[in-house]
Formats: C-alpha cells, structure tokens, sequence
C-alpha cells in the first residue's frame, strides 16, 4: 500500500500540470466524506493537488459527512477549512484529519504553513490542535500548535521550512472539559517565481531518491 501511494505521488509531481488538470477536479465545497472518497485522484486547488483524505475518531460525532470542507483558493497561498460541531462534556476525545499535498510539474512549491482554530471552553475545558507535516522532497518535518483553555490561548500559529513539493499533513484536534471547536482552517504558502523552477530540478532527485529506499525496505 504505501508503495503505491510513493509511485502515485512520483507521478503526480513528473506528469505535466495540464494533463492533470483534466484528470483532477477542481476542489469544491463538500463533506469530508466526499472528499475521502476520491482516494489518490484526489482535486485541485491552481496547480497543487490534495488527496488521500483520512478522518478518525473513536465513537463520538460528528462522523465524515458531517465534516463541511471549504477549498481556500487565495493565489498562492492555499488551503482548507473544515467546519464541524466538535465538542465534548467531559471527556477527552480526539479527532485527527488527514491529507497529502502534491504541487504539480513547475508550480509554486510550498514553504511555510498556517493554523487557526475557533473555539469555545467552559469549566475546565481544553481545545488543542496539532498539526504535522512530513517526508516528501526535502525531507519536511514541522509542528503547528494552537490551544484555548481556562490558561492559555493561542488561537493561530505558523512555521516555515525549506521548500517543498510534497508531504503528508496530519491534524490533531483535542478536546477535553467542556469544550467545542467549529472551525479550522490551513493555508500554506508557496514559494514566488522563479526560485520554483530552480528548487524543482532538484527535488526530483530527492523524490526519486526516496522511493528508491521505500521500495528496499518494502
């Protein structure tokens, strides 16, 4: 299986942008369940695909389709929001959203990414969201981190990496007290012209490098 999710992503990046363009949809308002059901093909936002959508949570709603995913599409600086009646009235639940990003041949790579959560708390109540990205060209490995509590708040943070052209995003959304959280939203930002062109010819050799070593160890 991750075998064949590395060669998908190989091709993504080599294929030529506008041959996908045809193939990909364009990314649209809908559930999370609808957008796990397009697997690998995943959509588009401008020349950057999203696939490989994954939504967990252990016996507590909202469930995928109740999940509302809202394509971002501000040029060159794109992303998602999901909105959902998340909440708990005691216990710690967990949530955790998944996707992978892919930006096609010679477009803009990614070099920093953005979080926000909205949120409310009541006694003793706790919302976290964490958020990792990793693997792909360069070798990204970065935490975002919010929390709203009795305590602290820290509704946004940021970070940037070197650039990349793909790599695995994770979501963690923590909730314990009382507590809810309706919204959050990603961006990530991509590199101007034409440092792009320059870090592509290069990154490809790191792609190709690390499918290399997976199928070894496959």
């Amino acid at each position: 299986m991750k075998r064949a999710v590395w060669i998908t992503l190989l091709f993504l990046v080599l294929a030529p942008a506008g041959a996908l363009a045809d193939a990909v949809p364009a990314c649209g308002p809908a559930t999370l369940e609808a957008y796990i059901a397009l697997g690998s093909t995943g959509c588009m936002i401008d020349d950057k695909v999203f696939n490989n959508f994954a939504y967990t949570t252990v016996n507590a709603p909202p469930d995928a389709s109740e999940v509302a995913v809202w394509p971002l599409a501000t040029p060159g600086d794109p992303g998602f929001s999901f909105e959902a009646n998340w909440y708990t009235l005691g216990p710690t639940i967990d949530y955790i959203i998944s996707f992978d990003l892919v930006v096609l041949s010679g477009g803009g790579w990614v070099k920093d990414a953005s979080l926000i959560q909205v949120s409310g708390i009541g006694p003793g109540g706790v919302v976290t969201v964490i958020e990792t990205l990793y693997g792909g060209l360069g070798g990204v490995d970065e935490s975002l981190y919010t929390i709203n509590s009795e305590g602290f708040h820290q509704l946004a943070d940021t970070t940037t990496f070197s650039p990349t052209g793909v790599f695995h995003v994770t979501k963690d959304i923590g909730l314990a007290g009382y507590a809810s959280t309706s919204l959050i939203t990603d961006r990530f930002s991509e590199v101007p012209e034409p440092a792009t062109l320059t870090l592509f010819g290069t990154g490809l050799v790191g792609l190709a490098g690390l499918v290399r070593r997976k199928f070894k160890k496959s």
